[in-house]
This record gives structure tokens, C-alpha cells and sequence, in this order.
């Protein structure tokens, strides 16, 4: 842009920064950008600084992403939740919660309200840190806090409490989120799902009430109650799911299916879902063509499983 005689404006060195910093690594190429910035009289904005923090912490530097911080509040650039949601993220990462929570107190002190996205980024942390009852504290300090938890939140809290056996309370939760107005997504039921997976009734219960509940289930939503009942040995359960007219099936939740049956060598069922398959009109894809190949070549099939190979190079 200089060489052609058109001077960069302060987004566009942002953007350099960014590309420097987030997805290049080239650090001491973007705080030239900062420097030359500052030289022309053209002042980093947060943006301009947030950015370079970010940046700095996606590669682990957190300390001198705290250098960049201490310089911009020096330049009386005032951060905000977007400068400390990324060091945030980085003490959460590498375990150091203790940090994180001085830092969201040191937010605080300093007047500036932390964002929905920084407390979910906390809760992240501490879950991972099975600290669930700071979490239950920040969740009932948040109209104070003056914070509004969102589904992100929930599940991510849900995501912690599966991960550590406490199935029933991230169940408690879907109430709670519902009381507030909060609508479960798909993320939040895969979640639950994946709680459950070895009580296929707990599962089938959970499937209709989330429907019930207006959540709308995804591909991966099926394929997770498929796995599960799979797991537990209902493959008829699973077949006559995949069956259902309320569900749209896809090859994933099919390939789910197949892959428990080759595992239990019944590769004649294998190819009746496999048949099951194209006359529904769903492509296999290669995952399919394998898990039927390994079954029919298991049971000493291997000129049908040859045949199979032949008939699908034809499309």
C-alpha cells in the first residue's frame, strides 16, 4: 500500500497485526506494525492491542501478552472484555486457575464488567479443575455480577459434571436453563447423551423429552443414541430408531450400526443394513465400504466381500 502511494489506515495495520500475531507466529513482524503505527501518529487502538494479546496467548506467551497488557494501560489504552478473555483462556489451558480468578477480580476492581463469553471461559477452567461448587457460586452471583449466563454456559457446566459421573445434576440443570428462558440445543443434548450412554433407557427417555422440549436433534445427536443403544446390545432398538419416520437417518448413524455388527461378526445382518442403506438412497461412503469389507473378510467372505468392492467402483 506505502509503495503505491496509498497511506494504511488504523484497521488496516490491525488486520496486519492479526495476521502477524494470530496466524503467522511472526511476532516481531507485528509489533513493527505497532511500532510503525505509533511512530506515524496513527495510536494502537484495543482492538490493535487485543489482538496482539491474543495472539501472543494462542502460542503460550501469556507473559508478555501481560507486557502488552501493562504498555496499553501506559499508552491510557483501556482494555476490555475481548483483551481478557484470551489470557484468560491461556491460565485456564494450563491449569493455573488461580491466576484466572485474580485476573477476573482484577477486571473488576479496575471497572470493567467481564462478558458472558470470560465467565464461560472460567467455568471451562474450573470445571476441568472439578472446582463445580465455585462454579454454582459464580452461577448465583451472576445477576449481581451483573452477567447473564447463556446455553454456551450451561452446557459447558453439563460438559464438566457428565465428564465426572454427576449425571444427575447436569440434568437439574436443563430445568434450571429453561426457567431462565435459555433454550438446549443440540450441543447441550449430545452432551447429556453421552452422560447416559450406558443406561439405554436413560437414553431413549432423554432422546423424547429434549424433543419434547424443543430441542432439535443433528446427524451426530442420532448418531450418539444409536452408539449408545448399540453399546448396551439393543441393536434392534437402534435398527427400528433408524427406522423411525421422525428420524432422518445419515451413512454416520448407519456406519454406527454396521460397525457394532462386524464387531459381533454377524456380517449377514451387516449387509442387510447395508442393503437397508441404498434403498433408502444414502450413499455409502468408504467408512461403509470398510467396516462391510473387514465383517464379510472376518467370516472367511472374501469373495463377496470382492464382489462388493467391484459393484460400488461402478458409481
Amino acid at each position: 500500500m506505502a509503495a503505491d502511494g496509498v497511506a494504511p489506515d488504523a484497521t488496516a495495520c490491525t488486520v496486519l497485526v492479526g495476521v502477524y500475531a494470530c496466524r503467522l507466529r511472526r511476532f516481531d513482524a507485528a509489533y513493527e506494525v505497532v511500532g510503525w503505527m505509533a511512530a506515524n501518529g496513527m495510536a494502537p487502538d484495543v482492538v490493535t492491542y487485543s489482538t496482539l494479546i491474543s495472539g501472543l496467548c494462542s502460542a503460550g506467551r501469556v507473559a508478555e501478552a501481560l507486557g502488552v497488557l501493562d504498555l496499553m494501560l501506559e499508552e491510557g489504552c483501556q482494555p476490555n472484555a475481548h483483551t481478557y478473555t484470551p489470557i484468560m483462556h491461556a491460565y485456564c489451558v494450563s491449569g493455573m486457575i488461580h491466576e484466572a480468578k485474580e485476573l477476573l477480580e482484577t477486571m473488576m476492581a479496575a471497572g470493567f464488567v467481564p462478558s458472558t463469553a470470560t465467565y464461560n471461559v472460567l467455568i471451562a477452567g474450573l470445571c476441568k479443575a472439578g472446582a463445580f461448587k465455585e462454579v454454582d457460586t459464580l452461577l448465583e452471583e451472576s445477576s449481581a455480577k451483573r452477567w447473564a449466563p447463556d446455553t454456551i454456559t450451561y452446557s459447558t457446566y453439563m460438559d464438566g459434571l457428565c465428564k465426572a459421573g454427576r449425571v444427575d445434576k447436569s440434568f437439574a440443570l436443563v430445568d434450571k436453563m429453561l426457567s431462565e428462558g435459555l433454550c438446549p440445543n443440540e450441543i447441550t443434548l449430545n452432551i447429556l447423551l453421552d452422560g447416559v450412554c450406558h443406561r439405554w433407557l436413560a437414553v431413549i427417555k432423554l432422546f423424547v423429552d429434549m424433543v419434547k422440549k424443543g430441542m432439535a436433534p443433528n446427524s451426530w445427536t442420532f448418531s450418539i443414541v444409536v452408539h449408545s443403544l448399540c453399546k448396551l446390545g439393543k441393536l434392534c432398538g437402534a435398527l427400528c430408531l433408524l427406522r423411525s419416520e421422525d428420524f432422518v437417518a445419515d451413512v454416520v448413524a448407519y456406519n454406527t450400526l454396521i460397525r457394532h455388527l462386524s464387531f459381533l461378526g454377524k456380517a449377514y445382518e451387516a449387509c442387510l443394513v447395508l442393503h437397508e442403506v441404498i434403498e433408502k438412497g444414502i450413499t455409502p461412503n468408504d467408512i461403509t465400504d470398510s467396516l462391510v469389507a473387514d465383517c464379510l473378510c472376518r467370516e472367511g467372505k472374501l469373495l463377496v466381500a470382492l464382489k462388493w468392492f467391484s459393484y460400488h467402483l461402478q458409481f
